[in-house]
Order: C-alpha cells, then structure tokens, then sequence
C-alpha cells in the first residue's frame, strides 16, 4: 500500500469514527489539550518559548518599518472598522499636518509626538488625525460642553473689545 492509499484510508477510518461517535472529535481535543498541556509545563520547553520570543521580537523591533506599523497598529486596535490603510489615507488627505492647529505631525512615534486617531466617545467613530496637544487638550474640551466652549469665545471676543483707561 502506497503513502497516499494510507493517508486516505486514514481520513476515511476517521470520518467514519465521527459519523458513528459524535463526541469523537472532542475527546481528540480534549486528549491533545491534556497533551500540550503537560509539554508545556516542561522547563526545558518554557526556556525555549521565552528564547525564541525574545530573538523574534529584538529582531522585529530593529527593523524601523516593522517599529512603525507595529505602533500603528496597537492605535488602530482600538477601532475595528479602521484599517492602516485607512490612516495613512487620512494622513495623506492631512499633507502630514494636525486637523486642527495644522501644525505638522509626523504618523509614527511616541504618544506625546505623533498623530492621534481622533473618535467620537458616544459612537466610538474615528473622526481624523490629531497631534497631541489638540486631541487632549482642545478635543476633550469641545466633547465635554461645547456650549461652554461657545460662551468662552464671546466672552473672550468682548473682553478684547473693551479698553481699559
């Protein structure tokens, strides 16, 4: 008998195990389960796991390219219907610069020196691309009372107009 007669007589003997034994395929599973489990527990396999992840992670994060989308990505998380190329489209459509102030920003870096994915708190839709300080500061002002925002403009505006002898 062939390796493959074999292989397919094993696929048949085991579709036919499931059809006659429903709970087959979860006592596999859980067989497996026990199985891993217990390779798991091993010293010798954890020390492998924690050297490979190690290696793996200090080579991806000396890449600068992998750095940035890693970066990207963890922001986007936050949003499922956002993708990363919904983000550098934003940016593009942005030329590189706060929705607000329009003060350049660059995409990638850390939380106090790139963009912000600006969303509204109550639907939780992403609404564009913000530098920090307009996110945290001008943001939360304008999601919290715009009407107080408002009344801060008039006041300001005649304040300016009043002159003091």
């Amino acid at each position: 008998m062939t390796a493959a007669e074999q292989l397919r007589k094993y696929h048949r003997d085991y579709k036919r195990k499931q059809r006659e034994n429903p709970k087959h395929r979860n006592e596999e599973r859980k067989k497996n389960r026990d199985i891993i489990r217990e390779y798991r527990k091993d010293p010798k396999y954890r020390e492998l796991e924690k050297l490979r992840n190690a290696e793996n992670h200090k080579k991806r994060m000396q890449c600068p390219e992998y750095k940035k989308m890693h970066n990207l990505k963890g922001q986007i998380r936050n949003f499922p219907s956002l993708k990363v190329e919904d983000v550098l489209r934003m940016y593009e459509e942005q030329q590189g610069k706060c929705a607000i102030c329009e003060n350049p920003t660059p995409l990638h870096g850390s939380a106090d020196t790139a963009m912000n994915i600006d969303h509204c708190h109550k639907s939780g839709q992403p609404r564009g691309l913000l530098c920090h300080k307009c996110n945290t500061k001008v943001m939360a002002l304008i999601d919290n009372d715009l009407d107080l925002i408002l009344k801060g403009l008039v006041y300001k505006r005649k304040a300016s107009q009043i002159t003091v002898k």
